[in-house]
This record gives structure tokens, sequence and C-alpha cells, in this order.
């Protein structure tokens, strides 16, 4: 792309066991759903945004508020109406034919599609492009049902697998190398994914020899096919 992160617009999606759908502007997350507590898209083991009278009429039929919350969370979406998490399963059910796996793969799909929409209008337009992320990008089904319905917003660029490990260490290092956290990222309104001054720690943590034993090991029995890592550096050229 030719751009730093900070200079650029994303609309970033994680889709996995839960879906994410953030808007990124001159590096900092503007907005976004709060999956954790139940909003967004239907994922395979959360509801998404329902109707708040549905909620009501739930507890009314007499379930508790655990039963609620674990709906949020852990028991809805796929799980609920299909008995199952896996939605290489669900899209393989819905492709042969059923219908309720069709019904349910689909209302995901359509959900995505209005979510992420929803994200460009938050940045008025503006979108350098759409980063998909998670295991669920590994179906082309799905990417190719974003690139119909959203690509004409921005060009729709895939990263299939799970990366949150190698995140979650490159703000670790920040930390532990003694980079300020802004007052912004403790009120929650977002930072730079990484900045100049500490960028050579972050590589340095990521692409060094404990990072190759690392993704070696993961690769060992798992679902990540051995592109993984070309994939993370593609990821990083946005960054």
């Amino acid at each position: 792309m030719g751009k730093r992160y900070r200079d650029c617009n994303f609309i970033v999606c994680h889709i996995g066991g839960g879906i994410s759908i953030t808007a990124h502007q001159q590096g900092k997350m503007i907005d976004g759903y709060d999956i954790v507590q139940g909003e967004g898209a239907m994922a395979p083991t959360r509801c998404g945004a329902v109707p708040v009278a549905g909620i009501l009429d739930f507890l009314e039929a007499g379930h508790t508020i655990k039963e609620a919350r674990g709906m949020c969370m852990k028991t809805g979406g796929f799980v609920d109406l299909l008995g199952t998490s896996d939605a290489r399963e669900v899209s393989e059910r819905a492709a042969n034919g059923d219908k309720a796996a069709a019904r349910a793969w689909g209302a995901m799909l359509y959900q995505l599609n209005k979510y992420i929409g929803s994200m460009a209008t938050v940045l008025e337009g503006k979108v350098d492009g759409i980063l998909l992320g998670g295991g669920m990008v590994h179906n082309k089904d799905l990417v190719a049902s974003i690139e119909r319905g959203c690509g004409w917003i921005a060009s729709v660029s895939a990263y299939p697998g799970e990366f949150e490990l190698e995140a979650m260490a490159a703000g670790a290092i920040r930390v532990l190398a003694g980079f300020p956290i802004p007052q912004r990222a403790r009120l929650l309104l977002g930072r730079p994914v990484a900045r100049e001054r500490d960028r050579a720690a972050v590589e340095l943590a990521l692409i060094g020899p404990d990072r190759g034993r690392i993704l070696e090991e993961r690769r060992v029995g798992s679902i990540h096919d051995d592109g993984h890592r070309q994939q993370h550096q593609r990821l990083g050229a946005h960054l």
C-alpha cells in the first residue's frame, strides 16, 4: 500500500468464535462493537445484537440472567441454533442442503456485511481498506460475500488465522521497554499500534529466534497452514 498505519483509515474485522468489527482512523481505533457485552454480528458462540424486548421475553419465559449472559458469550449463535460452534461444519451443511444451517450461515454473512457498512459511515466514507482476520477467514465463501457486499467501500484484504498472541506480545514488549502509555489509551480512545520509537523493540520480539520456535511449535498439530508467517508479514505491512 505504501502508506503508514497512522496515515490510513481501515475497517478491521476479526472473524472467529466471536466477531469484532472496528473503525481505525489515522492510527487510532475510534469505534467498534462491544462483542463481550453482546453487540455486533451473530457469531458461532454468540447471539450478537438482539432486540431488548426479545431478551425480556426470554427472561419472562423462565430463563435466568446467567442463561441470557451465556447466549451473549458462549452458548449463542451457531451453538444455540445448530448445536455446534464449528463454522466449517455449518458452512458444509449449508452447502449440502441443510436449510437450518443455510439460514444461520446466511444470517451471519448478512450481519457481517451490515456492520462493516456501518463502520464506513463512522469513517465518513473515507476507507483505505477492509482487513479481515480470524479463523473463519479461511472460508472462501465468507470472504467472497464481504467482497460482494462491501467491496464498493474499499478493497478487501484477507489474512486467515489468529494473531492474538503476537499482538499481546507486542503490547507486553512496549510496557517492558518502558514506553509511556498515553492517557487517551487509558480512556479507551485508541492509540497507534506501534510508534516509530518502539518499532525496533516490537520487531525484535516478533521476528527473533524465539518467535520462530514458538510458531514452529504452534504449526505442529495446529489448524494454521505453513503460510502463517507470510500471512503475518503481509498483515504487518499495513501497520
